[in-house]
């Protein structure tokens, strides 16, 4: 399975990556200029990404690759990226990328003052906001040059090269928050809707810093209805009908290398909250939150100031709660807490 998902990211990227550009010929004795240029989804996409989707305006993550090959040097070039339906968001370089003034589908960058020499290279992440509505988001990333350098004032400019698009499922935003989050950012499901059977929800904010300093990190958080086959061998009371599936790639586990909220000797825990609300005549009581890890391993969360905790997350107890409370006047489950990986979480 793994070798089968490494094989569909190279394919993935390699779509993506455009086939060299000649102006002029080599053979006669011309400069030759040829670039390799790629746009590598964060996010989002089918078979490549842990998270294959984005939800209603969650943010896109992209990164974008850019070398000349060739051997001779392009003058006042710049680098489009243009998605069909989603709008520029922000970039890891704002010295030399910014939203196109025309056009908010277009981030524009112009490195080293649009002068494009042999070996060149330019790396930059960025992200796109996904649309309200629809099920897929198409975006690509080209080299292009100015007018004046390819015809005259009158010609409208160039491609030189362009990537194959780079296609982001979106989906909605009710039961599911798919995202690309920065530091100190927020991520968060709908509101309770008993009608719709959505009783349960989770949110998230990310740290003021993400360790190792990454643009940002993928995060997928899905209320799920039902309760996860654990409760039925490994909980001591009965599961509440409904759980939440938390995703974060880079934080898979708490000892995964290059996980933002520890780096082996420094803890960096995110915030978490969950609601639930039972319907009127249930006779559910609360026994405490439930975590499940990517193994499958049940744990029962415990207060993070117990002693067996210490008072935060820790290598031994990565997930705990601050504050559980049953608000039976309102037939409502709350509850806080921190965390340095992902998994399940619901309450039994």
């Amino acid at each position: 399975m793994k070798g089968h998902r490494g094989l569909a990211r190279v394919l993935a990227v390699a779509s993506a990556m455009v086939a060299l550009v000649v102006v002029g010929g080599a053979t006669t004795g011309r400069a030759a200029t040829s670039f390799d240029i790629t746009l590598a989804p964060l996010i989002g996409t089918s078979d490549v990404n842990v998270i294959p989707q984005v939800s209603y305006a969650g943010k896109i993550g992209y990164h974008l690759h850019l070398k000349n090959t060739g051997d001779s040097t392009t003058q006042k070039g710049s680098i489009v990226v243009t998605s069909d339906l989603g709008t520029f968001s922000d970039s890891s370089d704002t010295t030399n990328c910014a939203v196109n003034p025309k056009d908010a589908h277009q981030m524009v960058c112009t490195p080293s003052g649009g002068t494009f020499a042999p070996g060149f290279t330019f790396d930059v992440d960025l992200r796109f906001t996904a649309p309200t509505t629809g099920t897929q988001v198409s975006t690509v990333a080209a080299i292009t040059v100015a007018a004046q350098t390819v015809g005259g004032n009158k010609n409208k400019g160039t491609t030189l090269a362009q990537t194959a698009p780079v296609l982001t499922n979106i989906v909605e935003n009710t039961t599911k928050a798919d995202t690309y989050l920065h530091a100190n950012e927020h991520a968060a499901t709908g509101k309770l809707d008993l009608a719709n059977g959505h009783p349960q929800n989770f949110s998230l904010d990310t740290p003021a810093t993400l360790l190792g300093n990454p643009f940002g990190i993928a995060v997928s958080i899905h209320d799920i209805v039902g309760t996860p086959a654990q409760c039925a061998t490994d909980s001591t009371t009965d599961c509440f009908g409904a759980y939440t599936e938390l995703t974060i790639p880079a934080a898979s586990f708490v000892s995964t290398l290059g996980n933002p909220f520890y780096n082996g000797t420094t803890f960096n825990p995110y915030p978490w909250a969950m609601s639930a609300q039972y319907a009127n005549g249930s006779n559910f009581k609360l026994n405490g939150v439930y975590h499940i890890d990517g193994t499958g391993a049940f744990q029962q969360l415990l207060k993070c100031d117990d002693p067996l905790v210490g008072g935060a997350p820790s290598v031994a107890y990565p997930l705990c709660y601050d504050t559980l409370n049953q608000l039976t006047n309102k037939k409502m489950l709350v509850a806080t807490g921190r965390g340095l990986e992902n998994g399940s979480l619901g309450w039994n």
